[in-house]
């Protein structure tokens, strides 16, 4: 009977993060996420009941989990809208001044930034290329800039998740 208690524990923690990960427009609240995966480490911490072992055991780092799934899925937004860029500029020269003149041309809709729900930031730079960011884990637009934690290793809590051009 131990092992099914163990699975309803479990089970029980597992729906924190369910229902604080995502707002009901697909948004990534990182404080939200925070605040569930401290939930579940309390559950598991002030508990010592037998019932609590797997929980202690298996219970996975969501936070991470989340961060490194909403990075990716950023990625894939930024690179949808950097292929419409790439579109827009073969057709015209340039690239536009807004994304909104990619619509409905070269994209059918932009994505928003999964953090905050806000438009993905874009400017065109002075060497005719473009700077496409979201505001990255820390919910702070830092300007387009990348955090690194040693050498050329990228922090994702920290700094913009920015659109980085292939090496050719």
């Amino acid at each position: 009977g131990w092992i099914y208690q163990n699975m309803a524990v479990f089970a029980r923690l597992m729906q924190l993060p369910r229902e604080n990960i995502m707002d009901e427009n697909q948004n990534v609240t990182p404080q939200r996420v925070d605040q569930a995966n401290n939930e579940i480490a309390r559950a598991i911490e002030n508990n010592h009941s037998p019932f609590y072992l797997l929980a202690r055991i298996g219970t996975p780092n969501f936070n991470k989990a989340v961060q490194n799934c909403t990075f990716n899925q950023t990625l894939v937004n930024q690179g949808q809208i950097a292929c419409a860029l790439q579109r827009h500029h073969l057709a015209h020269g340039n690239y536009p001044e807004t994304l909104d003149a990619l619509v409905p041309q070269f994209i059918e809709k932009l994505p928003h930034d999964i953090i905050g729900g806000k438009p993905l930031h874009y400017r065109r730079t002075d060497d005719g290329n473009f700077l496409l960011y979201s505001v990255g884990w820390n919910e702070k637009d830092d300007g387009g800039q990348i955090a690194f934690m040693r050498g050329t290793t990228v922090d994702h809590e920290k700094g913009d998740w920015v659109w980085q051009y292939p090496t050719q």
